[in-house]
């Protein structure tokens, strides 16, 4: 999304999305589940325009204000990296590939968005905030996404609810640390 020039995308999908996405194992837990999942929440979102949706493909890319050839082509193109098992472009895991084939046809237009903080404050096992020089600051303690460099370049978007799961665990960790001191 970075390398394009309004830093966006669309997300397609079609109408098999609510009962081929369970096997993408994109939930971190049962009650937790996308929005597209539930009919009345996406056509809130259809209603409110911020989910287009149409019978063809053809009128889709017209809503998209995107060339119907070009969204036909990609669209082609994705359908048999699915049907082969196998995604030459961004490497997507197996079973995340689905076709893009049954009306009705939706598409989300995506941009960048900050969700976590890749750097945060240098941390030791104790969960307790470094200086400069790797020494502890008395006091003060650091858990989740502000505490340091664990997503390095990149954050895992594809793992719902990691950056919770490690808020809570360190967090944790702190408090156990805090009540030793």
């Amino acid at each position: 999304m970075r390398q394009e020039p309004d830093y966006s995308k669309w997300n397609i999908w079609d109408s098999k999305w609510p009962t081929e996405a369970p096997a993408m194992h994109q939930t971190a837990c049962k009650s937790l589940k996308s929005v597209y999942h539930d009919p009345k929440r996406l056509q809130k979102l259809i209603d409110d325009g911020v989910v287009k949706s149409a019978d063809s493909l053809q009128e889709l890319a017209r809503q998209m204000n995107l060339p119907y050839e070009k969204v036909k082509a990609e669209i082609t193109r994705y359908n048999e990296m699915a049907r082969k098992g196998f995604d030459d472009d961004f490497y997507k895991r197996k079973e995340c590939l689905t076709t893009i084939e049954k009306p009705p046809f939706y598409a989300a237009h995506i941009s960048i968005a900050l969700l976590v903080t890749l750097g945060g404050l240098k941390i030791n096992e104790n969960m307790q905030v470094l200086d400069n020089e790797k020494h502890v600051i008395p006091g003060l303690y650091a858990a989740g996404n502000n505490s340091g460099n664990f997503y390095a370049n990149d954050y895992c978007m594809t793992i719902m609810g990691n950056s919770h799961g490690r808020a809570y665990t360190f967090g944790y960790l702190a408090g156990k640390q805090v009540m030793k001191e």
